[in-house]
């Protein structure tokens, strides 16, 4: 059920989490309806009722102690296959052809939406979109932070996150600068294949 929950919304970090507060509020509801149940059993005899709501207490506990595991290792493993998968999804929905730079903007904005929801949290991301040019490429990147897709409708995505320190408003201006930098490099990269490209 976590799986098809997970596959289903596309790895949606916002649709996990309302779906574990909801299992919460129900282990919750379970917990209290044991309560009951073991008092009216066992007709008020404590060790009788401790011994039966310790039980169920403790099988409550790992059922959500394993649905918050399987989500949080779910989650992180959705990078990057879940999200080069949400790219080319846009790409087909959009039914780009012979995409502009507008396009390919529009096509990014969209796809920064459904990312900025999708794995883990605190992170910041950024896509870059090439055509695929006759020209050698060469790709380099740290695996946990960068993905290079070759062949997405004929172009090159580059998908680029900084991991964030939410509560940390000085590191998240720094971050902002490195993703300014990381832009303006990519421009520079697009406008210098461009030209190598004519």
């Amino acid at each position: 059920m976590l799986h098809e929950l997970l596959v289903h919304t596309n790895f949606n970090r916002v649709r996990a989490e309302a779906y574990a507060i909801s299992l919460r509020d129900h282990l919750i509801d379970i917990g209290y309806i044991a309560a009951i149940c073991s008092n009216l059993t066992f007709h008020g005899n404590e060790k009788q009722m401790t011994k039966y709501t310790t039980q169920i207490a403790d099988e409550i506990n790992l059922i959500a102690i394993h649905t918050f595991n399987y989500l949080c290792s779910s989650l992180a493993n959705a990078w990057p296959n879940v999200f080069h998968q949400i790219i080319e999804e846009k790409f087909k929905s959009l039914e780009i052809t012979s995409p502009s730079a507008r396009l390919l903007g529009m096509l990014i904005d969209s796809a920064l939406q459904v990312i900025g929801e999708t794995g883990e949290k605190n992170y910041q991301y950024q896509i870059m979109i090439a055509k695929i040019g006759g020209q050698e490429q060469f790709y380099e990147g740290l695996l946990n932070y960068c993905s290079h897709k070759t062949g997405v409708y004929g172009h090159n995505v580059i998908i680029n996150r900084i991991k964030l320190n939410l509560s940390d408003f000085e590191s998240i201006e720094l971050q902002d600068g490195k993703m300014l930098k990381l832009r303006n490099f990519a421009l520079k990269l697009n406008s210098t294949l461009k030209t190598e490209m004519e």
